[in-house]
């Protein structure tokens, strides 16, 4: 089964313009047999395909079946961007408050049942777990995920030979997307599963069994002629600000989610 891991919809990420009517046809077009989105900090994307995958059903070829599964891309305050995926049917709305710790993240996902793995893990700047403090002097917090990703749309090659490496080391199942925001960039980069995973608990399943995958795809090249390294660094380091800031400015709904989460799951939060 031939799946995009790593999709950002313009229903649920600012800085995507790719609509879930474009990833399905194009994706299917492609070969592929469904995707996950990972929507920064937000499940509207997700919300959005509940709400049109009937329409959008409709208009496939008869017996056709393409498979969506829920997924997000959080922004951790210590380790960068992280990959979740909850069973089927658990939600909180602490995963679209952005700013926890890379250890609380680990321990509430895990006490939900769900899995978690770091995104693009040697791509640029502070997003990436193995460009950060954390991950350069306490690498063994790998062992404490689930997943990798493997080999990310967005990273070069150099980036992605050592994720995989990563996953080798500490012995961890890997996954692959293209990241997509944009059409040009959807079905670049594909994981495939030699089972059907029909449902996110399927995945789960599958991940947590420790089961084979074949990933692989389109190196990350510039998007631009004009781009430099100059514009490069300015853009990570624009990235590191604008996470800081965020992490301060979603405080207060960071707490309000953190007590839903503990009334609704009985379980209370610590550092």
């Amino acid at each position: 089964m031939k799946m995009d891991m790593h999709c950002h919809t313009k229903e649920g990420s600012l800085d995507a313009l790719a609509s879930m009517e474009e990833y399905v046809n194009r994706l299917i077009e492609l070969g592929y047999d469904g995707m996950m989105i990972t929507d920064h900090n937000s499940y509207k994307g997700y919300e959005h395909w509940l709400a049109v995958k009937d329409n959008i059903q409709g208009t496939l070829k008869s017996g056709k079946r393409f498979v969506v599964l829920k997924g997000i891309e959080y922004d951790t305050h210590n380790c960068g961007h992280m990959l979740i995926v909850l069973p089927d049917g658990i939600s909180s709305r602490i995963f679209e408050a952005r700013g926890l710790s890379v250890e609380q993240l680990l321990k509430m996902v895990h006490e939900l049942g769900g899995i978690i793995g770091p995104a693009h893990p040697y791509g640029n700047g502070y997003y990436a777990i193995m460009r950060t403090h954390k991950g350069k002097k306490h690498p063994e917090i790998i062992e404490k995920f689930d997943f990798i990703e493997t080999f990310n749309g967005k990273t070069n090659l150099f980036g992605n030979n050592m994720s995989g490496i990563l996953a080798r080391r500490f012995n961890k199942p890997g996954i692959a997307g293209s990241d997509s925001h944009v059409l040009k960039d959807m079905g670049k980069v594909y994981t495939i599963f030699n089972e059907d995973i029909c449902c996110n608990n399927d995945l789960i399943d599958y991940i947590l069994a420790g089961k084979q995958t074949e990933v692989g795809g389109e190196a990350y090249k510039k998007l631009y002629r004009f781009y430099t390294k100059f514009i490069e660094k300015c853009g990570i380091g624009g990235y590191w600000v604008y996470n800081k800031i965020g992490t301060v400015y979603r405080t207060p709904a960071r707490t309000k989610a953190k007590k839903e989460f503990s009334m609704k799951y009985g379980k209370v939060l610590t550092k």
